[in-house]
């Protein structure tokens, strides 16, 4: 027990270590571009367990998805965060070493395409929680808002454009592997239109038709 117990606390220590002598920056960069995910900040500064960011943006396939938002990224054993501050609102992202992400936006207005995102989601197993989608585009066409409610495998939403409301429920094809290329799948009906909503829950695509 006693071996246990000392082994334990030194590879406590070796990773505190290697955390405080390691430039955490860009071992992640390099690890977020094989994911074409790009982080680029105006400035950047690590703590043992932490790297800062600021002003970022972020890319994702050449496209940009965060804009001008303080970032600051938390490594642990248990799990790896993200901390958004955008216009003095505090989001999170978070990475559960076993499995699972966590996602809580409060008025975030960072995220490229939308006036500003709410709510609170997480995945593992599915997908489960809310989430807001304000003023934004798809086809021309202005969406005042579109909520969701995530039930696991599947989902249902609701919102309005162009002073006509729209409604309808979909599916969530789970991806076991890697659950961010999870897939959503939904189509519904408005008055002279059809709301598509398709793709990852990374690269969401919405399309009237």
């Amino acid at each position: 027990m006693k071996k246990v117990f000392i082994t334990l606390i030194t590879l406590i220590i070796s990773f505190i270590i290697i955390l405080a002598f390691t430039p955490k920056f860009l071992i992640i960069d390099k690890i977020l571009m094989k994911n074409k995910v790009f982080i680029m900040p105006e400035s950047v500064s690590e703590g043992i367990f932490s790297i800062n960011l600021k002003k970022a943006n972020v890319y994702y396939n050449d496209k940009l998805v965060i804009k001008d938002s303080d970032i600051d990224l938390q490594i642990f054993p248990l799990y790896q965060g993200l901390n958004l501050f955008c216009q003095s609102k505090k989001s999170q992202i978070l990475h559960k070493t076993f499995g699972g992400y966590y996602f809580k936006f409060d008025n975030f207005k960072c995220l490229e395409g939308f006036e500003s995102v709410n709510g609170e989601v997480e995945i593992k197993e599915g997908v489960v929680g809310k989430l807001i989608l304000k003023n934004f585009k798809a086809d021309n066409r202005n969406f005042e808002f579109l909520e969701f409610l995530f039930k696991g495998k599947s989902f249902d939403f609701k919102g309005r454009t162009q002073a006509v409301d729209i409604s309808g429920s979909g599916v969530v094809s789970f991806d076991q592997k890697n659950p961010l290329n999870s897939k959503l799948n939904a189509t519904a009906s408005a008055i002279g239109f059809n709301f598509v909503i398709s793709g990852t829950i990374t690269n969401l695509q919405f399309k009237t038709q």
